[in-house]
């Protein structure tokens, strides 16, 4: 938002931050330096099996979407169990997911193929079959998701933060997440594709006086250090006669020159309060990113849980940048961005990497805050905003979930980026919208809705967001 309105960004951090004071996180244990305030569910066996049919349109054509799933879930014995834990499970879920698009009503441009083909285009789409594998929550002692990604964060979220592996129509990606934390450190990694990785991220943390005395009040500081790779991050993309973008394999923009980019971090945080029920963990962040510049992030952390089922997970950072730096550089958007980035008082869209490196040296002063609250296991909500000096760099993440009952669900999960105005924020032009309705109708059946604004390559080598949406039944036997 345009630094000539300062005031106005203030307001609503001010607002922002109240409101997870005053709101209700997750209970129990410590989390991870970035994690939020997901409410852990109880380790018990059971899954469901069961179809779907339904209606929909992707960009120009309409689809019938046949869909077969499965999940399991059981509870399993957690890793690294402390002595005088009661409680020593954790949980095993799998999903299994085979989904079919059949093209029913073809418009211009025509594509002569019932079958959407651009679903198995490539060797990782048929790994959509895997919806997840999961082991564990992140904030135990082992952690392992394999599959779709999101929001991933890595430590406090200055470099990987609100990370989505699969954002586009045409594209699927097996990613993979592992966590391990003890008394003394851990390890965070993300690998964005198992099938062709491009992002691969690693933050390693010690407890330094945990080797001394376990006991001590000084374990509650902990130091880390990050570093975050696009191993083939894009400079240049391929013209065409008309100037336009170039569309490559597999639809992709060609890409005419790339390298590798990477950013490392120092962290530093200090539970300074912890209680039964509130707590509050000032940290530090200072970061680089080869060839481009540095960037220093200070927050505090705080999670307010009156009861168990009652909690809050709040943020609030401020943020000097060199002119270069481009923080939270792996976000919601990092699939699309990495070719095609507005903002940040660019014109044209162009890869990130390279908007990032012609940018002004000079200093950038901004602010970060997140609230997320969750009420009951029944109603999850968050909202994150950011602003900086300079026009086109503004942000906003919401997102809710609604579980009145196990058959019964809704969710709602929408990005703006790059935004300068408050007028903007809901324009759904280049903003990401996923929004999910579930409501039972007898027994096993059910009605399905969806509605979402997601990414496609156009003929003309820029990414739109485009209309997809689905209206259908399915049927769920539990197991």
């Amino acid at each position: 938002m345009n630094s000539a309105h300062p005031q106005s960004h203030r307001t609503l951090l001010t607002a922002l931050f109240t409101a997870a004071l005053l709101a209700i996180a997750q209970p129990g244990a410590a989390q991870p330096a970035g994690g939020g305030a997901d409410m852990p569910t109880p380790a018990t066996a059971g899954g469901a099996a069961g179809g779907e049919i339904g209606f929909g349109q992707i960009d120009e054509d309409f689809f019938v979407n046949l869909e077969l799933h499965f999940t399991f879930g059981l509870p399993v014995p957690k890793l690294g169990c402390a002595p005088d834990e009661d409680d020593c499970l954790t949980r095993l879920r799998f999903g299994i997911l085979a989904p079919l698009r059949l093209r029913v009503i073809d418009r211009e441009p025509k594509q002569d193929s019932i079958l959407r083909e651009e679903d198995w285009s490539e060797f990782s789409d048929y790994l959509r079959i895997i919806r997840f594998i999961e082991y564990g929550f992140p904030h135990e002692p082992l952690y392992v998701r394999l599959g779709e990604l999101g929001p991933a964060v890595l430590g406090h979220g200055t470099i990987v933060n609100g990370y989505y592996n699969v954002i586009t129509t045409d594209h699927y990606q097996l990613g993979s997440q592992l966590n391990v934390n003890t008394v003394y450190g851990g390890v965070e990694t993300l690998i964005n594709n198992l099938a062709g990785p491009h992002v691969l991220g690693m933050r390693l943390y010690v407890r330094p006086w945990a080797f001394i005395d376990r006991e001590s009040w000084w374990n509650r500081l902990a130091v880390g250090t990050s570093i975050v790779s696009d191993i083939d991050a894009p400079l240049d993309l391929g013209r065409d006669t008309d100037g336009s973008i170039s569309v490559g394999a597999h639809q992709r923009p060609q890409v005419t020159r790339s390298q590798a980019t990477t950013l490392a971090g120092l962290d530093v945080e200090l539970n300074l309060v912890r209680t039964s029920m509130f707590s509050v963990t000032p940290y530090s962040d200072l970061n680089h990113h080869f060839g481009i510049g540095p960037g220093w992030h200070n927050g505090v952390l705080t999670q307010f849980w009156p009861t168990e089922s009652l909690g809050l997970f709040a943020r609030l950072e401020h943020r000097t940048l060199s002119g270069k730096y481009l923080p939270d550089y792996i976000g919601p958007l990092y699939e699309i961005d990495r070719f095609q980035f507005p903002g940040w008082s660019e014109g044209l869209p162009a890869p990130k990497l390279r908007v990032a490196a012609t940018r002004e040296d000079g200093l950038v002063q901004g602010v970060f805050g997140s609230a997320t609250a969750n009420v009951f296991g029944l109603i999850s909500a968050g909202l994150a905003y950011e602003d900086y000096q300079g026009p086109n760099n503004s942000s906003l993440r919401l997102r809710l979930s609604l579980t009145p009952t196990q058959a019964m669900q809704l969710g709602v999960f929408y990005f703006k980026g790059n935004f300068d105005s408050f007028d903007e924020i809901f324009e759904l032009d280049k903003a990401m919208l996923v929004t999910e309705a579930r409501v039972p109708i007898s027994g096993p059946l059910y009605l399905k809705a969806q509605y979402s604004r997601l990414w496609r390559l156009e003929d003309d080598g820029r990414y739109t967001t485009v209309n997809d949406w689905n209206v259908g039944v399915g049927v769920s036997f539990a197991l």
